[in-house]
């Protein structure tokens, strides 16, 4: 009896081992199997995060610029140098778009730019374009309705022309030529501001046409602003 007890507790405890070795297995199999998916998880996440990081926008402000203009009375926007019409489109309640490489201006009143008699509203409508060889300006108004409608357009090869904004701006001007060339973009993305910006006549503050800017309203103006690849659409209504 004693001999057959001794039998049963030795097969028991071989069967309890082998039982604890099939669990052992178990849970290695198990681990081995998480163990990468977790990793797999955790280099997914972190590729995730880095890819939404890259779809982030974020503003970067031109800071370029070193003013060499030594007479402030000369300067192109706050001056009264004969070369910008600035000083004329003074005398009137309007806003204008100008061209930085070669300031070329054009109002939204008119029915042309640089040098024509802002602030007629009859019913009238006009159309007129101005080509500066890389820029193109179309311009389309129907003083009636108050509305202006200007398209622009430009070729791959357009860049801001430094050498003109900092040898006819003055220092405080540069400033607000370079705050409304902010521009938005994605951390790898190669992006440059086009040298585009809005005027208001009355007051000579600046507002961006970069593409991060939609629309604007300006005392009694509203303007939509929509972009393309080579170009960019504005439109103001008063």
């Amino acid at each position: 009896m004693r001999f057959r007890r001794k039998i049963r507790k030795e097969k028991a405890s071989s069967e309890e081992g082998v039982c604890n070795k099939i669990k052992s297995v178990r849970v290695w199999k198990s681990i081995s199997c998480i163990l990468p998916v977790m990793l797999l998880c955790m280099v997914f996440t972190k590729e995730i995060k880095r890819y939404l990081m890259d779809l982030e926008c974020e503003l970067i402000e031109y800071q370029e610029f070193h003013s060499k203009l030594s007479d402030k009375d000369l300067c192109f926007l706050c001056g009264d140098d004969t070369e910008s019409m600035i000083g004329y489109y003074r005398q009137f309640d309007t806003i204008g778009l100008i061209s930085l490489n070669d300031w070329y201006m054009i109002d939204f009143l008119s029915c042309t730019g640089n040098g024509s008699q802002p602030g007629h509203l009859a019913a009238v409508t006009s159309i007129s374009q101005v080509n500066t060889g890389q820029i193109n300006i179309f311009a389309d108004r129907v003083s009636s309705g108050h509305r202006t409608a200007l398209r622009v357009t430009w070729n791959d090869s357009l860049t801001l022309d430094k050498a003109l904004i900092e040898e006819n701006l003055c220092p405080i001007c540069l400033t607000k030529v370079a705050d409304s060339l902010t521009i938005s973009k994605r951390r790898y993305e190669k992006k440059k501001p086009i040298p585009f910006c809005l005027v208001d006549f009355q007051t000579m503050k600046l507002y961006s046409l970069q593409d991060w800017r939609t629309e604007y309203c300006i005392r009694d103006y509203w303007v939509d602003l929509q972009y393309y690849d080579d170009g960019m659409s504005i439109k103001a209504y008063y």
